[in-house]
């Protein structure tokens, strides 16, 4: 599936208010679903080395659309976006706190040429375990979060690499010990001991 980020890198907070009174988001804010705008979805946090970093992000449709945009025509929008969201929040002042913008279109690199999995409708109901079923006797197997039951996370991504390795050393395992492993090696038993067995 395309997936496309755009991140600003902003001086100061992206939307005016008092921290909460008069009707101002307070000084906390995580995300906003923007239905139907250019960038379906924004995230805020504070950025490390001072300000804050918008991420605005889409799939599908979207990002495809976003991905055909000049680069200046997309910021442009999405700060215009951002001020008509946020309450306080104006073009000038956030043009004015930028520091740095960045766009990342994953369905662009060539090794991952695309973002991550979302069901169908038409899915199968065992369609992820077929995805991670190893092959070649257990020599190859597949990681990254589509092969996960709860797909589309950085979690999922994390846990799958953990499993293949897992199923990668039961194999190896088992192919030392001239057969099948007494037990699979679970992703918490990747420790130095199993590995040094091998």
């Amino acid at each position: 599936m395309p997936a496309l980020k755009v991140v600003l890198h902003l001086s100061c907070q992206p939307w005016g208010g008092d921290g909460g009174r008069d009707g101002a988001p307070p000084p906390v804010l995580h995300s906003v679903i923007c239905a139907g705008s250019l960038v379906p979805e924004c995230w805020f946090t504070r950025s490390r080395g001072g300000g804050w970093l918008v991420s605005g992000f889409a799939t599908g449709s979207y990002a495809v659309a976003l991905a055909a945009m000049p680069r200046e025509l997309l910021l442009s929008a999405f700060l215009r976006q951002l001020a008509a969201a946020l309450p306080g929040a104006t073009v000038e002042g956030l043009r004015g706190s930028l520091l740095h913008s960045t766009i990342f279109d994953w369905a662009a690199q060539p090794y991952i040429r695309g973002g991550y999995s979302a069901p169908s409708t038409s899915e199968l109901p065992d369609a992820r375990a077929l995805y991670r079923k190893p092959e070649v006797g257990g020599r190859i197997v597949f990681a990254g979060e589509a092969t996960e039951e709860a797909m589309m996370t950085m979690n999922a991504a994390i846990d799958s690499g953990r499993r293949a390795a897992a199923e990668l050393l039961s194999g190896a395992l088992a192919a030392r010990l001239g057969g099948a492993a007494d037990k699979p090696v679970s992703a918490s038993g990747l420790t130095t001991p199993v590995r040094a067995r091998l």
